[in-house]
């Protein structure tokens, strides 16, 4: 969420000792992450996304399909500017809780808007279950670029 609402006055707040320091950041490595709130039901998952008692009708205080304008402020897709920090995002393609289809839309739309984005598909892959050597030297190159600035040559890719 950080990565696409920098510097936003009305997300940024007025709690916290340090509101006088900016909150942009270089870049953003998105792990499986939830991006879009409204769509999660619809895009296919193990558990129902919509519910109040589900993680995202608990951070918004009821059932999501009844509160989609919260849920579009809650969610990094709404957000997206071409000011937005770099993001990698590695996303399974069997990821029962949130769908893979979350990955591949954020980062169209990232595209879309050319904010720095890649997507690392890991064929096969669940919800956390640890992708392997492959994606932490993606993780670790994709910061070397955005955070100092050598050149990576990473490409979107999809990962066994």
């Amino acid at each position: 969420m950080l990565g696409t609402t920098q510097d936003d006055e009305i997300l940024d707040g007025k709690l916290g000792g340090h509101r006088d320091q900016s909150t942009k950041v270089k870049a953003v490595i998105n792990f499986f992450g939830p991006v879009d709130l409204v769509m999660m039901n619809a895009q296919g998952s193990t558990m129902d996304h919509d519910g109040p008692q589900s993680p995202e009708g608990k951070l918004l205080g009821g059932t999501v399909s009844e509160l989609k304008d919260a849920a579009k402020s809650a969610s990094p897709f709404y957000h997206v500017t071409k000011d937005d920090a770099a993001f990698l995002t590695v996303h399974g393609t069997q990821d029962p809780l949130v769908p893979y289809a979350q990955g591949v839309a954020f980062d169209r739309k990232l595209d879309e808007f050319k904010v720095p984005s890649l997507l690392i598909t890991v064929d096969g892959g669940g919800h956390g279950r640890g992708f392997g050597e492959s994606v932490d030297q993606a993780v670790l190159a994709f910061l070397k670029e955005h955070g100092f600035g050598k050149e990576s040559g990473l490409k979107n890719a999809t990962i066994q």
